[in-house]
């Protein structure tokens, strides 16, 4: 197919998950797939996985992993800080602190991914 990535289904799903647990990865399938398949493997619905199935995940040849679910979840939170601070007529205030709370998960994901501090 030419395809540039594959997207493999080993047991996550996009958005949150409604019993707030992390969920139960197929890491057989993934390592089938990584031995079989040439291109770059992608894990949708990465948010709520758990750090440790993420590592479990990369180590087992996931070279993306999608967390948009964690990102915008933590932009509502800075969001709502703002407006707990009573900060709803600054545009500029309520920014910042989504912008900082998208900040720690990011940092986070690339602390927990490559094993680099940021």
């Amino acid at each position: 197919t030419h395809a540039d990535s594959l997207a493999v289904s080993i047991g996550t799903s996009h958005g949150v998950y409604k019993n707030q647990k992390n969920p139960t990865l197929n890491f057989e399938r993934l390592h089938e797939l990584a031995t079989a398949v040439p291109v770059p493997l992608v894990l949708h619905g990465g948010s709520g996985t758990g750090d440790d199935n993420l590592k479990k995940c990369v180590a087992g040849g996931i070279t993306k992993v999608n967390v948009f679910t964690e990102f915008t979840t933590a932009a509502l939170a800075g969001a709502q800080k703002a407006i707990a601070e009573g900060n709803l007529k600054s545009f500029m205030r309520v920014q910042e602190l989504a912008d900082t709370e998208v900040k720690k998960v990011l940092r986070h994901y690339i602390k927990l991914l490559t094993l680099k501090e940021i």
